[in-house]
């Protein structure tokens, strides 16, 4: 089960490198070399820990990672306390791959090549189930019967996933798989308004990738109509219509690509069809998930392994870090076995599953290892069959069927005390589909708020609120204080604003990038929103925009951004003529607030000279659980308009002292009205 290594310190026969309490955990080198990392792997020992944690890097990482040469050590391993997960009892131990052994790209890629186990006693595990799924492939009866069970289940049972409802709203176009029970030869396209049905359909989700898709087009049109062959099809799209026909007995099915006209020169048809996608997935009776593939070319069903699957129990007494420790067994999870196994596959960086996904009442998941199971009440695998455990349920990833607006927002009502507005906890969903949605990729970037409008129609009717270029009326002026996290995108690449005009520069959906949204909130705003405009191209107001703007009122303040005489990343800050300099070091000289641009560039000379940079005092500390001040970063391009660039954050008091306070000359800033009394400017930003 562990390498010597592992084994060592797992049972506490090596001594810290560090001094341990019970606030602070023990710290060990892992692995010296390569060579033995990779022994640790092999069998006979096939040590679970390093061997899960070289699993987490791709064949090229790996590769990468061998062409390096270790200093000291090759991995560290650190014991604590898990206090944080919200478990009764329970200690994690944390390998890192040590920063030297990583290349610059993988340094830049912004995410941890580490391996999180958390040892839980067994006996806190009460009513978790889990069991090894047998078979080496996905392709089996026992995998099918669970997923029919979880369907059946579902179906009788759930109230959140509309049990014993039938649906009464159809997409406009089907796909009949035919009438032979159990097999599907040809099939056909049926249109509603000529050949409307009574039966239930099921959709796919896949990934386009470089595979060449047979679709739908006005050429195609006559030939889907009258019925064609299905091996002409990709084989994923085959086992979908296999496995709903013979393990479902559903005869309907709905495939973007065959049911909405894919003609390069007319999307008329797609944008109709775009606009009412939410009700598409919200009717069906299941979505069917090829999670899995690289693309549609490949098979739903997997060869796999399954030695991973589940966790396994050990016996161990952690009293390094609890004096009072006593022998236990305990489960040894990965804390990130959820997220490896569903959410970093191919599908998930599809920008346009993520809606698929919430939407869907049910989605059952074609894994690289196993089949998965989500629905509105529910999470499970093959390997958890009756549901998650604790540490996994605790996750938000595992939660994400439930940031539903209606079902996770009354989930977060019951837990609040004090709030009034009931409507708020489900505006606090908002920022996490932002961010989740932010990380994935679309094949035509100008599909950014199409791909999401139908989570935004959903929520819309839950929260009654007006939508605003991906964000909600209520609370505006907080949500505009959005950032670009790192500015880079998910795939590495520096973030950047599409050449095509997308979305106005105060929304988020005008960079390409991971964003951290803005969160709902009242207290400390510094500006109000007295207006606002926006131009959309068709009358669906969350699909696309030719333009807009908002009249803003706040307080303006002279800005410029310099680059240190040193090669760092960062930017020194001077409001209104003064620099915002901290304590300066020896090697790295003087550092300054903390800047976040929405897309990155090298420097400010041309808008310093011309004086066209300025901020405006966004949110102050509230003296409870926010301290910092925040301020956008605007460009002044004539006649008091302006566009974003940024924020700046700053928490040092001095320093807020000095942004908040009227400055001189502050009534000659460029903007359309300037109020004496209280100091706002207004003025519009596009």
């Amino acid at each position: 089960m562990f390498c010597s290594r592992c084994d060592d310190i797992l049972r506490q026969r090596l001594e810290p490198l560090n001094d341990v309490d019970e606030d602070k955990g023990a710290l060990y080198i892992h692995h010296e070399s390569l060579e033995s990392l990779e022994a640790a792997t092999a069998e006979p020992t096939k040590c679970r820990v390093c061997s899960t944690f070289l699993d987490s890097f791709t064949s090229g990482e790996r590769q990468a990672v061998w062409e390096q040469k270790p200093l000291e050590y090759v991995t560290t391993a650190y014991l604590c306390r898990a206090d944080h997960l919200k478990l009764a009892t329970a200690f994690i131990l944390v390998v890192n791959m040590d920063d030297n052994m990583l290349t610059p790209k993988m340094r830049d890629e912004n995410r941890d090549f580490m391996l999180m186990m958390v040892f839980q006693p067994i006996e806190e595990l009460v009513g978790t189930y889990c069991k090894r799924p047998s078979g080496s492939s996905t392709v089996s009866e026992e995998s099918w019967d669970l997923a029919k069970g979880w369907l059946a289940s579902c179906s009788r049972e759930h109230e959140a996933c509309g049990k014993g409802s039938k649906t009464s709203w159809y997409p406009t176009r089907l796909l009949d798989l035919g009438d032979a029970p159990d097999e599907v030869s040809s099939i056909r396209l049926v249109l509603m308004a000529s050949e409307p049905v009574d039966a239930e359909y099921v959709t796919l989700s896949h990934r386009w990738g470089q595979a060449s898709i047979f679709r739908l087009t006005k050429d195609t049109f006559a030939q889907l109509r009258d019925g064609f062959d299905i091996s002409i099809l990709p084989q994923t799209f085959q086992d979908a219509m296999a496995f709903a026909k013979r393990n479902l007995k559903i005869r309907y099915i709905w495939i973007d690509s065959l049911c909405i006209f894919q003609d390069a020169d007319d999307r008329s048809d797609w944008m109709k069809e775009a606009a009412q996608m939410h009700r598409v997935y919200e009717h069906a009776y299941c979505n069917l998930s090829a999670t899995g593939g690289e693309d549609s070319s490949v098979s739903l069903y997997r060869p796999r392994r399954t030695d991973s699957l589940c966790h396994v129990e050990v016996d161990l007494t952690f009293s390094i870090l609890d004096p009072q420790a006593s022998p236990t067994r305990y489960a040894m999870f990965d804390y990130h076995y959820w997220e490896k196994e569903l959410f970093k596959c191919p599908l998930h960086y599809r920008g346009w599953v993520v809606q698929e996904r919430l939407l869907a009442r049910r989605v059952l998941h074609f894994c690289r290892n196993q089949l998965i199971w989500e629905c509105n009440e529910m999470a499970a695998s093959e390997a958890y069959p009756t549901g998650l455990p604790s540490i996994y349920q605790n996750q938000a990833k595992a939660r994400l069927k439930s940031l539903d607006p209606d079902t996770e927002g009354r989930r977060l009502r019951q837990l609040a005390t004090t709030e009034s507005d009931s409507r708020f906890f489900a505006h606090q969903l908002w920022p996490r589909i932002v961010q989740l949605y932010s990380q994935c990729q679309l094949t035509k970037p100008e599909d950014k708020l199409i791909a999401i409008s139908g989570i935004a129609k959903r929520m819309g009717s839950i929260i009654h609120d007006e939508y605003v270029v991906g964000m909600w009326r209520r609370y505006l002026p907080s949500e505009l204080l959005w950032f670009v996290d790192h500015h880079r995108q998910s795939n590495g690449q520096p973030s950047v604003r599409p050449e095509k005009y997308r979305a106005p520069s105060f929304s988020w959906a005008s960079v390409e990038g991971c964003i951290s949204a803005g969160t709902p909130v009242e207290e400390g705003i510094l500006f109000s929103v007295k207006e606002l405009s926006i131009d959309h191209v068709t009358e669906d107001i969350t699909g696309l925009v030719k333009g807009g703007f908002i009249v803003l009122e706040g307080a303006l303040k002279r800005l410029g951004l310099r680059r240190p005489s040193v090669p760092i990343d960062m930017w020194l800050v001077n409001v209104n003529g003064r620099d915002l300099l901290r304590h300066t070091d020896e090697e790295w000289g003087p550092t300054s607030l903390l800047v976040h641009l929405d897309v990155e560039q090298a420097d400010f000379e041309v808008e310093n000279v011309a004086q066209t940079l300025y901020c405006m005092p966004a949110r102050q500390p509230d003296g409870r659980y926010w301290s910092f001040l925040v301020c956008l970063i605007l460009e002044h391009l004539g006649e008091g308009i302006f566009r974003r660039l940024g924020k700046i954050w700053t928490d040092e008091a001095e320093e807020i002292d000095f942004i908040l306070r009227r400055g001189e000359n502050e009534s000659l800033m460029p903007c359309q009205t300037f109020d004496a009394e209280s100091g706002g400017h207004t003025f519009r930003v596009i």
